[in-house]
């Protein structure tokens, strides 16, 4: 092997062993927020623990789950303070709407799949609306779409 190839194989290496220590610090990051805050129900901890999020979380709690969203908008819907967004809509993929009101909670979230829209050759992106009932235990896991957490 010459000089080119150990140094090509050396930064490969190097780019997993980062990367693996970054979803290891995100999840120890997820694990200090939960200790921190011992008033969390346990479902709530077991969603923030499991980069998960459910209808009735404050903001902090969203984004110790997600990590910070790609856009934050004020919203002119009633009873909708601020619309943050997962994802982006340039880079197609899944796009992941939250809303919060007055007073900072989650009460409602939207998915849109840019892909299935892509495909359909339709101009509109109807929004497939999720009620907290979309998994099992009412949770919405990180989509693809989403950006990774930052410390």
């Amino acid at each position: 092997m010459g000089r080119c190839q150990y140094f090509i194989v050396s930064l490969v290496g190097l780019a997993l062993v980062a990367g693996c220590a970054s979803l290891e610090s995100e999840a120890n990051r997820r694990q200090v927020f939960v200790d921190e805050h011992p008033g969390l129900s346990d479902r709530m901890a077991e969603s923030i623990l499991n980069q998960r999020i459910q209808v009735g979380m404050n903001q902090e709690m969203v984004q110790a789950s997600w990590g910070k969203p790609s856009r934050i908008e004020a919203s002119k819907e009633e009873g909708i303070q601020t619309l943050w967004v997962y994802g982006n809509v340039f880079v197609g993929g899944t796009i992941t709407n939250l809303f919060f009101d007055e007073e900072a909670v989650l009460v409602r979230y939207e998915v849109q799949d840019q892909q299935a829209h892509a495909n359909s050759g339709s101009l509109e992106s109807p929004t497939e609306k999720l009620a907290p009932t979309s998994t099992t235990d009412g949770t919405l896991s990180k989509g693809p779409g989403a950006p990774s957490s930052d410390p």
